[in-house]
């Protein structure tokens, strides 16, 4: 079964391409493997579940690491990119994650 790939806007989008260069190839690797597998048959260290439905996907360079947080539709296998961001802090985590859950609550708001 395939997946979709989406971004939540245009701006998670734009943080994303953004990021050091060395480190958007093993990103989009990632989202590759999770486009053909599906998010719940991935073992791999780089991709986590933080619970309530949200994800996080870790694309490390020899320098930086960049994170983007996501969610899943499983009513038309869509994989929702909600935020995205580089030099992770405990702090910055945490408002993240915040900003993502509510980002989350939208998109299944106008699912319903």
């Amino acid at each position: 079964m395939a997946w979709k790939i989406e971004f939540y806007d245009e701006i998670v989008e734009a943080n994303i391409k953004k990021w050091p260069e060395n480190m958007v190839p093993k990103f989009l690797w990632l989202l590759n493997l999770i486009e053909k597998v599906g998010p719940d048959k991935i073992d791999t260290p780089s991709i986590k579940t933080l619970g309530n439905g949200l994800f996080k996907i870790n694309a490390k360079s020899h320098k930086d690491t960049g994170c983007a947080l996501f969610c899943v539709s499983t009513q038309d296998n869509t994989i929702i990119i909600l935020d995205g961001f580089t030099q992770i802090t405990p702090k910055k985590m945490l408002d993240r994650v915040m900003l993502a859950q509510n980002r989350m609550h939208e998109i299944h708001l106008k699912e319903v």
